[in-house]
């Protein structure tokens, strides 16, 4: 029996951890999982996209007739393959979505769930939207995840035994509005440079040296991050 009922699309801001999200769900209901991106499949030539996206299917199709598995088909950068009109649809794209939709249609049936992610939904086609039924919100992480996140990753270390609850608390401030995938990598990355040359312990001063460094470069503001919503 399938446990999960109806295709999804989980939206948000880049480095939320929609696929691990995914992986997650696929792990807990017991049922493997298959990603697709564009370069996957995209092509030059005339017609060998729509080709190649026909074999994924028939191959999972096959499958589920023969074992009785169910498949998860986790499609990353889902705007990139299914543009909608205001943002590029070509007739490459028609043809792709067109084929997609098509394949799509009581797809559970056939033994194949559909979750779709992207940082971008707007730029999705209307009827793929339509089509991929419940669209979940991944926002970046909250005060309480954060703080869970920094801990975690400075824990892990023998150079920041001098960083204490307090220390973790502010870093928590001054990451707000960052994704999960950036406050790992700016933690590890204070450590890691650290360890380069030294094993002196690190203060919280060392972070919010590099935070503050990065921040003129990457950071994004609380209005850049309406764009993903």
């Amino acid at each position: 029996r399938n446990p999960i009922q109806s295709n999804f699309l989980l939206y948000g801001p880049p480095g939320t951890g929609k696929t691990f999200l995914a992986t997650a769900v696929a792990g807990e209901v017991g049922i493997p999982m298959y990603e697709l991106k564009s370069s996957d499949i995209k092509s030059g030539l005339y017609g060998e996209t729509e080709k190649k996206l026909q074999a994924i299917f028939d191959q999972l199709e096959k499958k589920f007739k023969k074992t009785g598995e169910y498949s998860i088909l986790f499609v990353d950068e889902a705007n990139d393959l299914f543009a909608s009109a205001k943002d590029g649809f070509s007739g490459a794209n028609k043809s792709l979505t067109n084929l997609f939709l098509q394949k799509t249609n009581n797809s559970a049936e056939r033994g194949i769930i559909v979750i779709a992610a992207t940082n971008y939904k707007d730029q999705i086609e209307n009827a793929m939207l339509s089509r991929l039924g419940k669209q979940i919100y991944i926002p970046n992480p909250d005060k309480a995840l954060r703080q869970k996140l920094i801990e975690s990753e400075i824990r892990k270390s023998k150079i920041t035994q001098n960083i204490t609850k307090e220390n973790i608390e502010e870093l928590t401030a001054i990451l707000d509005n960052y994704s999960s995938r950036d406050i790992s990598r700016l933690i590890k990355e204070t450590i890691n440079k650290r360890l380069t040359y030294s094993e002196k312990q690190l203060t919280v001063e060392d972070f919010k040296t590099n935070i503050l460094e990065d921040s003129i470069k990457n950071k994004y503001s609380s209005k850049e991050q309406n764009i993903y919503i």
